[in-house]
């Protein structure tokens, strides 16, 4: 007793201490947790600093919350990441059987119609006018006097027609018996009105599929001799009158561009960032992205309103790129119709006697080489696209400011159209730099967003920070009453064992709502991505559709080169040295 009154006495510069402790102990026990600090004074961690600790409580926590939440679910406790794997390919067979007897349905529908029409005695007069007509070796019916005889008989032969509007004018008798149920109108914003209203006419019911940021009905290069004699007029397309009144759906995934660089762009610019588009899985590549290239020696000729340096050298890199990339298929684009002469005679002398390029010329050839302006490009796509700006500085170093159709009315539309056509890269080719631009001299959308993109294209570094991409993501969970500092805990889990073992990672990858959740990064080039990681997380928690979730948004990280690892909370929670083997060994795979 003694020695426990000295020890006492001796610790009394502790007892101030031992009070806070016991009142934080009674505030532990009143909680529930009590028996957390009980276990941590037995286990003697001393040793352990205030994270160390506040870690291992979490992760207690975290394992009795997940206990308790399974014991209240019990689909959620019989769950298994590889019976879910074989629940997903399951419905993904099933999902493309139907779609492929949904076809075969449709077949089947028009061969019983047309067998239940051939048989009809009543029909028996159509069908001879039309066998008439394909035994004739000349001397057809006009194609509008025979739809106008035997309308029922063609309608239960091909029951969807594809047509232009003035097709549709000129071979379809107004007041006939031709009509549909449905009439679909695609690029609806090159349509004008009054060109589209003798097949909405025809129709019960009308979709019109476009997009009003890219070119209305004009047909600037037409009529035009002069930049500076063009009026300003209204050119309003039957999508942007329908607009005001029809339901209108956004098609918001985007697809076509292998490389987000080539779209993110339009995506932050024109689109307000409401595009899905989907990581490459490669950061840098000769044939991927986006490229520029500037022509120290080039300026704009006023007199004949071309840049015949900048042609030269886009003739050159045609010539340059089917010896190098011949697989590729390439299309240019030239701001001006003036322009596009200008490149299209350069390219004629380099290839006078060139078969090999010639062979890409050919317009019966599927993807062949084109040059274009800003005016008709809308609706081509090709795998490289070369871009020509022209507009330079004049001999004297003079910037007009002038960029033709970019200066006019929809001048940004243009420049959306021309630098979202191509799959796999842009290369832009300028004898201008984006900070020559003057924005106190133009006022014009199409100038100013022209500045924005050769500002990009110098340096395409537009994306936001890694800390920022995270918090845009949380707030979009901010409903689901989910704590932020923990909402990423899988993925930052699942990044920090990858860092343990060498591996660089990126943590949400990609620049639009949709990220790869952890991308790996192969040890023997950085600029490749061995892997992507997909949890089960938010991404999964706000698909629209099982579809979406499980089989096209797959297929698309697919069909770019993505090799996809899935890997589910729970089996994480569960055992975490083995989902991270599985891991490692689809990195090996992958590589």
């Amino acid at each position: 007793l003694t020695i426990h009154l000295d020890e006492l006495v001796n610790s009394v510069a502790e007892i101030e201490n031992w009070l806070d402790f016991r009142e934080i102990k009674q505030e532990a026990d009143a909680i529930g947790i009590g028996q957390f600090i009980d276990v941590l004074i037995q286990k003697n961690i001393s040793d352990l600093n205030e994270n160390q600790l506040k870690n291992i409580f979490h992760k207690k926590l975290f394992q009795l919350w997940a206990d308790k939440i399974e014991l209240e679910n019990p689909l959620l406790r019989k769950f298994s990441g590889q019976e879910q794997e074989i629940n997903i390919a399951r419905f993904i067979e099933n999902d493309l059987k139907k779609i492929k007897e949904n076809q075969l349905g449709i077949s089947k529908s028009i061969a019983l119609n047309w067998i239940e029409y051939a048989s009809n005695p009543f029909n028996k007069e159509p069908l001879q006018v039309l066998n008439h007509e394909i035994n004739k070796k000349k001397k057809h019916k006009p194609i509008r006097v025979l739809i106008k005889e035997i309308p029922d008989l063609l309608m239960t032969l091909k029951p969807c027609w594809m047509m232009s509007p003035l097709s549709v004018s000129q071979l379809i008798e107004s007041g006939g018996k031709i009509a549909f149920d449905l009439v679909i109108f695609d690029e609806a914003s090159q349509i004008r009105t009054e060109d589209a209203i003798c097949a909405i006419y025809r129709g019960s019911q009308l979709i019109l599929a476009g997009d009003s940021n890219q070119l209305p009905p004009t047909n600037f290069f037409n009529y035009i001799n002069d930049d500076d004699d063009y009026e300003n007029n209204n050119f309003e397309s039957v999508l942007d009158e329908c607009n005001v009144f029809l339901d209108s759906h956004t098609l918001s995934w985007h697809y076509r561009s292998r490389h987000e660089d080539l779209i993110k762009f339009s995506n932050k610019y024109i689109y307000d960032n409401q595009l899905v588009t989907f990581p490459s899985p490669i950061s840098k590549s000769e044939n991927l992205g986006l490229q520029f290239e500037y022509i120290e020696k080039g300026y704009y000729e006023k007199g004949s309103r071309f840049n015949r340096k900048e042609a030269q050298r886009v003739a050159e890199a045609i010539v340059e790129h089917y010896s190098k990339y011949p697989e590729f298929s390439l299309g240019v684009i030239a701001f001006s119709e003036a322009q596009q002469f200008a490149i299209e005679r350069e390219l004629a002398k380099l290839i006078r006697n060139n078969e090999n390029i010639n062979q890409y010329l050919d317009e019966d050839k599927k993807d062949h080489l084109f040059v274009k302006n800003l005016e008709n490009v809308q609706g081509d796509e090709r795998d490289v696209i070369y871009f020509s700006i022209g507009y330079a500085k004049d001999k004297q170093g003079n910037l007009s400011h002038n960029f033709g159709p970019l200066n006019r009315e929809g001048g940004h539309r243009r420049l959306n159209v021309a630098i979202t056509r191509a799959r796999n890269k842009i290369k832009v080719f300028s004898s201008i730099y984006s900070g020559e631009i003057d924005l106190n001299r133009t006022s014009a959308q199409g100038a100013i967003l022209l500045k924005k993109y050769l500002a990009f294209v110098e340096n395409p570094s537009l994306d936001s920070s890694s800390s920022e991409q995270i918090q845009d993501k949380l707030s979009e969970v901010d409903h689901l009453f989910i704590n932020q500092a923990d909402s990423f805990l899988i993925e930052k889990s699942i990044q920090k064992a990858l860092q343990d073992k060498g591996f660089e990672t990126c943590l949400l990858l990609g620049a639009s709502s949709f990220k790869i959740d952890v991308a790996v990064k192969s040890k023997d080039n950085p600029e490749i991505f061995a892997l992507a990681i997909e949890t089960d997380g938010i991404d999964y928690l706000k698909a629209n559709t099982v579809r979406d979730r499980d089989r096209l948004r797959p297929n698309v990280l697919k069909s770019l080169g993505w090799k996809i690892h899935q890997v589910w909370a729970r089996d994480w929670i569960r055992n975490q040295e083995q989902e991270l083997e599985k891991i490692l060994q689809s990195i090996n795979e992958s590589i």
